[in-house]
């Protein structure tokens, strides 16, 4: 395993992306995703090129508009006291800078070209006293696409892929920033007794007053405004969706489902509000429904509820709840802390359906080791024998906890928090346990060893 490699899997947010349960590399034919990488990067910028072409006609208007105030990427403009027409050179800069880049995007130079002049133009268009997100996701992707390693780079495609998920990261992030503010927001508005998201008439208030606004019609705008249930669902189900879209990230089996579901909330938004979401959509369904890490994998299986965000969690807990399945627990046989918890299952959790066995050794090598590319894992590996699936980290223990008796069994309860908030808190304990607790034995009884596979 080369050094690079070594650093990814000890790396704080990247070693997630190679774990064992449901994760981005899993399984996954790095040449061709790489591959597929590539081409999604090129019609990127044919798409980008397609919606700057398609502002020639606007822009004209707009050139000869004053700039109520400019934007910091073009305060250099009216500080030089240049005409306005400068504007229609950004423009024209930045459709040649797209097909430049829809040609030949393995040279760095030309994708700066195009994130320079797409924030440019963006700053421009948002400088007439009003605010368009249109442009944000495209120049957001723009920005991380700088970063794709060109034709020399060593490792290029884990290098390549990486980039890409960092795009993915950005977009995701964007959405759960905006369902954060959402609900922060609501949550005051609600303490101040103004109407707010949780409010049955929310959404229908909103519509209503944006259909006025515009003396517009929408396609179903009088349906929300006169059932207020259905845009109720509708606000809370799109909140959801924003808000939990980073914790997407490392769910590969599920960016396809979320991304088809992020196209229908702005679609939604649209046949509601006649609010425009068009270069969002194109930028979700070209990084998420088409994802090189989702395409190798069946669109929805058994799977995928419970891959879902709190929605999958309590599933997953109220069936460990009735009967958990046969499992095999690994655990570090050096680590005082795994000894430890390994003897707290056995003598007073009263565990059930749960056996162990060293992370390194034989059985360990025959179920995880000899068909995985995976890193060698020194805490806490939980596999499940009914599926095959092996989980790690937090969910390990959460799972482990699953098979014991109470009050322990209720320790599952962690599963209802996303791991990728719980392996926080994991991975810094894990850092230091060693150090702090040390090294320990354990002495088992007779039945005890009977559970013990090596």
């Amino acid at each position: 395993m080369s050094l690079m490699y070594k650093k990814i899997f000890s790396h704080v947010f990247w070693k997630h992306a190679f774990g064992l349960d449901g994760s981005l590399f899993k399984d996954l034919d790095m040449d061709k995703a790489h591959g597929y990488a590539q081409l999604i990067v090129r019609v990127f910028y044919f798409s980008l090129f397609m919606a700057a072409y398609s502002t020639i006609r606007g822009l004209g208007a707009a050139s000869s508009s004053n700039v109520v105030d400019p934007l910091w990427p073009i305060q250099w403009v009216s500080d030089l006291g240049l005409n306005n027409e400068i504007f229609t050179i950004i423009q024209v800069l930045f459709i040649s800078a797209s097909l430049l880049a829809f040609i030949v995007p393995q040279f760095r130079l030309v994708r700066i070209l195009v994130t320079i002049s797409l924030l440019c133009y963006s700053a421009y268009t948002n400088s007439f006293g009003k605010v368009d997100h249109g442009w944000h996701l495209y120049l957001w992707v723009s920005f991380a696409f700088v970063f794709l390693p060109n034709r020399k780079a060593s490792e290029k495609a884990l290098r390549y892929l990486m980039t890409f998920v960092f795009a993915q990261f950005i977009v995701l992030f964007s959405y759960t920033m905006s369902g954060f503010w959402k609900l922060l927001y609501g949550l005051m508005q609600w303490r101040g007794g103004e109407t707010s998201i949780f409010s049955l008439d929310s959404l229908s208030n909103q519509v209503a007053q944006r259909l006025i606004q515009t003396n517009s019609e929408s396609v179903i705008g009088d349906f929300i405004v006169q059932n207020e249930w259905p845009g109720f669902i509708m606000l809370l189900s799109a909140v959801f969706l924003e808000l939990f879209s980073v914790l997407i990230l490392f769910r590969s089996r599920l960016h396809q489902v979320w991304g088809l579901s992020l196209i229908l909330m702005h679609t939604g938004i649209y046949l509601a509000m006649t609010i425009s979401f068009y270069n969002s959509i194109v930028v979700v369904g070209l990084l998420f429904v088409l994802s090189p890490f989702a395409v190798h994998r069946p669109f929805v299986t058994k799977h995928t509820l419970a891959d879902l965000p709190l929605i999958g969690n309590l599933f997953l807990m109220l069936g460990l709840f009735k009967s958990p399945s046969p499992a095999i627990l690994f655990y570090d046989a050096e680590c005082g802390v795994c000894s430890s918890f390994v003897q707290l299952l056995l003598r007073k959790g009263k565990v059930k359906n749960m056996r162990f066995a060293p992370i390194g050794g034989q059985v360990y090598q025959e179920k995880i080791g000899a068909n995985s590319s995976m890193p060698h894992f020194d805490s806490i590996v939980y596999f499940s024998e009914s599926n095959s699936e092996a989980h790690m980290h937090s969910r390990a223990i959460a799972l482990a906890l699953s098979h014991s008796a109470a009050p322990y069994k209720w320790g599952a309860l962690m599963l209802f928090i996303p791991r990728e908030i719980a392996d926080v808190g994991y991975n810094l304990f894990a850092r230091v346990r060693k150090r702090i607790f040390g090294e320990q034995c354990m002495l088992l009884s007779d039945s005890e060893q009977a559970l013990f596979l090596s």
